[in-house]
């Protein structure tokens, strides 16, 4: 009873920066409060460890979260447990979210940010990320089978006579339009026509790697207008090895400038969106003398 008197009129107390020093006390007074209230929680539960799981339940439940985590904050010995308790779960919560669809997405971003990325600066990145603590970008070469597994594209349509690819464009536009109006549906300006996507057409030559003439036609939608100028919004749907005022490469264009034709006398639904297509802007090929 005079123990209890003593304590009464001395409240425990810490040290503000120290959760483990008791302050206001001497150290053996200290000593047997911590020996008194151990020795009743043994009692209370039943042996040492009914003692330790009554203290910390009886702690967390009748501590606020304020009281908790200043107490946490400050205590040495917690800051010494917990990298030997959270590090085996940082490990695990690191590996799986290299494998999972959200860090596939991350990674994708990152190859395509601010434009393509080449494969050597993509891996020379992953080798700078490891020596951070967070969870590395997927290898180049997983990354690429998830592309070519898991994002629908349309159809490529290979094209001997120019050596490379044009796109099925009816797939092609139904595909972006899909996109448009699932991912940013807020952005896109109708100009007074619900559910006409307006295109823009436009492209150029120039030489790429060890072909001297390389050229490109590409197609961005005007109605996501405040994308309409940047490079990651235009789209190649005819690309081939050779120049862009060819005949081969021309008489392509003729063929999209058709089947453009086709698409815009049809209508398509888009989820619950009845949607068509029409060309209102047509970039002339810059033709270099």
């Amino acid at each position: 009873m005079k123990t209890a008197k003593f304590v009464a009129d001395v409240p425990t107390r810490v040290d503000e920066k120290n959760a483990d020093q008791m302050i206001d006390i001497s150290g053996p007074v200290a000593k047997r409060r911590r020996t008194a209230t151990f020795d009743a929680a043994v009692e209370i539960h039943g042996d040492r460890e009914g003692a330790l799981v009554g203290l910390w339940a009886t702690f967390s439940e009748n501590a606020t979260a304020a009281e908790l985590s200043k107490c946490l904050k400050t205590s040495g010995r917690v800051k010494k447990a917990v990298p030997k308790l959270l590090t085996p779960y940082i490990r695990s919560a690191k590996k799986q979210y290299e494998t999972s669809d959200s860090n596939y997405v991350r990674s994708l971003a990152t190859l395509y940010e601010d434009g393509l990325m080449s494969r050597k600066k993509f891996n020379s990145l992953r080798v700078t990320n490891r020596a951070s603590k967070g969870p590395n970008i997927v290898p180049y070469n997983k990354l690429q089978e998830y592309i070519n597994k898991s994002i629908p594209k349309p159809d490529l349509i290979p094209i001997p006579t120019i050596r490379r690819y044009k796109c099925n464009l009816d797939q092609m536009l139904t595909f972006l339009a899909e996109m448009y109006i699932k991912s940013i549906p807020d952005k896109n300006n109708w100009f007074g026509n619900d559910g006409t996507f307006l295109l823009a057409f436009g492209g150029d030559g120039a030489p790429l790697g060890k072909f001297s003439d390389c050229s490109s036609f590409l197609i961005s939608f005007i109605n996501v207008e405040h994308f309409v100028l940047s490079c990651d919004h235009s789209f190649t749907i005819l690309v081939g090895y050779c120049h862009e005022d060819s005949e081969e490469f021309l008489n392509e264009l003729k063929d999209l400038s058709v089947t453009m034709k086709d698409i815009e006398s049809n209508n398509y639904l888009i989820g619950n969106k009845n949607v068509n297509f029409k060309e209102s802007v047509s970039v002339s090929i810059n033709i270099c003398p």
